[in-house]
């Protein structure tokens, strides 16, 4: 239902394009639907055009909720090339470590690109700092190259995580 729900969305999206608010809207939900229905690469494309469109590149209160989507597509893309099509007993289990690091790091490395982005912008967002730290730790980088005002200590041990003060 996601692909037909994409599609709806897209058709909305189209016939909405002199109401800004609304084919903002719709274009989201399309996209959002296009992540859920595995077409990660469509998201990808779509969203990246969609900058190119950008004159301005900041990640604002208006922008950010496509960067989000953005880093949520690449990650989710590492995850397909690694848990789904190379997985292992180690494969998708935080910690991750051993053979459930990623093999393919690129999804991965650019979600680290956008989630650290999004966190130049909005430092205190907890959700982009969550998969900042994750992200790391597929590319077996978590925790020595976390940014330190960004680490969440501890996510790879089973001790209690508790997030810095702000």
């Amino acid at each position: 239902l996601n692909e037909a729900r994409a599609a709806y969305n897209f058709r909305g999206y189209k016939k909405n394009k002199n109401n800004p608010q609304a084919a903002d809207l719709f274009f989201k939900a399309y996209l959002e639907e296009l992540i859920n229905a595995g077409f990660v690469d469509k998201a990808i494309s779509e969203i990246e055009t969609l900058f190119k469109d950008f004159t301005d590149t900041k990640v604002t209160k208006q922008t950010k909720k496509y960067y989000d989507l953005l880093a949520l597509a690449y990650a989710q893309k590492g995850e397909e090339e690694n848990c789904v099509h190379h997985h292992t007993t180690k494969s998708c289990i935080i910690p991750i470590e051993k053979e459930g690091i990623h093999k393919n790091r690129v999804g991965s490395v650019k979600a680290i690109a956008v989630y650290t982005k999004i966190l130049n912008y909005f430092p205190n967002d907890l959700q982009s700092r969550w998969f900042l730290n994750i992200a790391y730790m597929t590319i077996g980088e978590y925790p020595n190259k976390v940014p330190k005002r960004w680490l969440i200590p501890n996510i790879d041990k089973s001790k209690k995580v508790i997030l810095p003060e702000f």
